[in-house]
């Protein structure tokens, strides 16, 4: 491996492990709960419906969390599930989960990457992406993971930050950061039109989208109300994150992604988008 290419790939797990790191706070627990994504489980539900899943489908959830949406899967269409995520200790908690719940069997859990998926060709009939697409370093390379794994007619279902280039639907004006700071998922995110275009290179046509930024207004007004507002909460987030990386001797994850794209390109929506591989 080249020099640049191997910092390259080195920026990108610091990259990850620094997500990882933002999405396991307290502070961020405290604003979203176990589901941890605008809309909760009834946006899920919808997006689950868009991508026509039944008893007979086979699913994999990217970045599962404590596997919430995976459990909605079990319960709501009484099919099988495979949750993957980069954070151990929710992967533990998932894991157990289906003890919990009674779900022992047709689930399972596992630490793993988006962007190298350890599956073979052809093994699920919907990839399903909360929140997570946004905070891919290599989007493409997810997405031609994604269309690999998927068998043919095979639906992947994304719900998203979108960077809307209007008003209508955005967070409102008293959530934005002026510390030019941002969330990773913020920070990552494209126009509908990108993700689209991107998810049509990996050979993943027929678009279908719904706005859904409503929910994404929500947590703002969440915000709002429990921290003062999106800079305070950043703050609050930036905080609890540097000191527990100082304790662990991790200071390089105290990190929280520059607001690079949205102040030039627009303010932030949500989007429920859904794609098919062909049949043939």
């Amino acid at each position: 491996m080249k020099t640049n290419e191997r910092t390259g790939a080195d920026d990108s797990r610091m990259f990850k492990k620094s997500v990882v790191a933002v999405y396991e706070t307290e502070t961020f627990f405290d604003l979203l709960k176990d589901v941890l994504h605008p809309g909760g489980l009834q946006l899920t539900k919808r997006a689950l419906e868009t991508a026509q899943v039944d008893k007979h489908c086979t699913v994999l959830d990217i970045a599962c969390g404590k596997g919430e949406s995976i459990f909605l899967l079990a319960k709501e269409f009484g099919c099988r599930g495979v949750g993957i995520d980069l954070s151990f200790p929710k992967i533990a908690r998932a894991t157990a989960g289906t003890k919990e719940k009674n779900f022992d069997t047709g689930f399972s859990f596992l630490v793993s990457d988006a962007e190298v998926l350890p599956f073979a060709d052809g093994v699920f009939d919907v990839v399903l992406s909360e929140c997570s697409f946004s905070v891919l370093p290599a989007k493409r390379k997810a997405a031609s993971e994604i269309a690999r794994v998927l068998k043919p007619g095979g639906r992947l279902v994304i719900t998203d930050i979108v960077l809307k280039t209007v008003d209508d639907g955005s967070l409102p004006d008293n959530t934005a950061a002026s510390t030019g700071l941002t969330l990773p998922c913020i920070g990552g995110a494209v126009s509908v039109a990108e993700y689209i275009e991107i998810f049509k290179e990996s050979g993943l046509y027929d678009a279908y989208t719904e706005d859904h930024s409503k929910a994404l207004k929500k947590i703002g007004y969440q915000m709002a109300l429990s921290f003062g507002g999106l800079e305070e909460f950043l703050q609050t987030l930036s905080s609890e994150l540097c000191c527990t990386s100082r304790k662990e001797g991790t200071e390089s994850l105290c990190r929280i992604e520059p607001n690079r794209k949205t102040a030039a390109s627009g303010k932030p929506g949500y989007a429920l988008i859904r794609v098919t591989k062909p049949r043939y």
